[in-house]
């Protein structure tokens, strides 16, 4: 069990990491072979979908993969229920489509059309990512990795289908989002949809908190990157800061690639047992393997910056500072994202939406506070975004013991497995 487990995990970095590679190397694509304005329509017509997918998917992943590995959850019912999910939600996407083409967000010549294929591109991109977690329990190796890159490489197919012709990006998302939805439900189909079970009361409160949780820490993971740059600017940041703070987040960004590669595997194999009990060994041993990481990720980090120098020596030496501030607190950022896994499968995801909400909350005034203190904005903003992450791994370690400690000399009671 515990050469696949590691199996697993090697199996989606390699995959996952040609994944991510693949969209990088689109972006550049896009923009060597029709320009940086072709780069801009296809990055907003890209992140409404993704994030418009986020929104339609509430976290529901996260709470199939519990409903599943703790409760026994009929993955056919699961299977058949996210199929009628997408189909009602379409509508709605229609309507969220629409609204965002004639705000001019999405400008196109044919808005009636455009509108639809954003909504169908949502759709397809939701139910795939419900049908991954439901294959996440089944096999988390090559099929479920392979299954992840899928949506990266049909995009990156379906580009290349129109190289040598003016870009028209929605008939390119067409095309792709239809691989999409027809992968998916070829994978739908081998987890069948027999009824061979229903979901009862207790599993859907079980899903429902579990996806609540998930669909918070997801969103405000996000808000937490809007509200420094927001902050930064109103504190006088041109867009040059702005955009070097950017690169010195790049250390983070290493993490958050890192952690989202190898945390559904983590989450699948801790879910299937009641690891509640043990939460505190699990701790100190991601505690251990987040200060070696972040020690491996420092030293490589250190490399980049001297190799930049040789490039870029104005570029270099201002994000310098800010990347080995952000460094300092790659421990905490590490051990706050490698813990979410086993919070969650504990049936314990409270700490871990707490933690979100801290971070954010404390974002803007600690970066306003150091800059009044008379620090540059670019050296406030790194301070800041590493305060808050140490800030928030206390709050999960704090929580963590405030759970366990005994009240009136009884011992702890661990958390429920709903």
């Amino acid at each position: 069990m515990a050469s696949s487990f590691r199996d697993s995990l090697g199996i989606n970095v390699v995959v996952q990491s040609f994944g991510a590679a693949l969209s990088f190397l689109l972006a550049l694509g896009i923009t060597f072979l029709w320009g940086a304005p072709a780069q801009g329509q296809f990055a907003l017509i890209k992140s409404w979908v993704e994030f418009g997918s986020l929104v339609a998917l509430a976290g529901l992943p996260q709470g199939y993969v519990f409903a599943i590995n703790r409760h026994s959850a009929s993955a056919s019912a699961l299977s058949r229920f996210s199929l009628t999910y997408c189909l009602l939600s379409f509508p709605f996407a229609v309507f969220g489509a629409g609204v965002t083409v004639w705000l001019g967000y999405a400008p196109d010549a044919q808005p009636i059309l455009s509108a639809g294929i954003l909504a169908f591109s949502l759709v397809s991109y939701t139910y795939h990512g419900l049908i991954r977690s439901i294959l996440l329990t089944q096999n988390d190796g090559l099929a479920f990795s392979l299954f992840s890159i899928a949506p990266a490489l049909l995009l990156a197919l379906s580009v290349a289908a129109r190289i040598g012709s003016l870009p028209n990006f929605y008939s390119i998302f067409m095309l792709s989002s239809a691989g999409v939805a027809i992968v998916a439900a070829f994978s739908a189909s081998r987890i069948g949809f027999a009824r061979d079970g229903e979901i009862s009361r207790d599993i859907w409160r079980s899903i429902v908190r579990q996806s609540v949780h998930s669909f918070i820490v997801s969103v405000l993971g996000s808000a937490q990157i809007v509200v420094l740059y927001a902050t930064m600017r109103y504190l006088g940041a041109d867009l040059a800061q702005v955009g070097l703070m950017s690169v010195a987040l790049l250390v983070v960004s290493a993490v958050n690639v890192l952690c989202t590669m190898i945390s559904p595997v983590l989450y699948n194999r801790w879910s299937k047992q009641d690891h509640s009990g043990r939460l505190g060994q699990l701790s100190a041993q991601i505690a251990l393997t987040s200060l070696l990481g972040a020690a491996a990720l420092a030293a490589l980090t250190s490399l980049a910056l001297f190799g930049a120098i040789e490039l870029n020596v104005r570029l270099a030496a201002e994000v310098k500072i800010p990347a080995l501030v952000l460094c300092a607190a790659l421990p905490a950022i590490l051990y706050s994202r490698l813990i979410i896994p086993a919070l969650f499968a504990a049936g314990r995801p409270a700490p871990v939406t707490g933690s979100s909400l801290l971070r954010v909350l404390l974002l803007a005034p600690a970066l306003w506070l150091l800059c009044q203190s008379g620090a540059p904005v670019l050296i406030a903003a790194s301070i800041a975004f590493a305060a808050v992450e140490i800030a928030g791994a206390a709050w999960i370690g704090g929580a963590h013991i405030r759970h366990r400690a005994p009240e009136n000399g009884r011992p702890p009671v661990h958390a429920s497995k709903a």
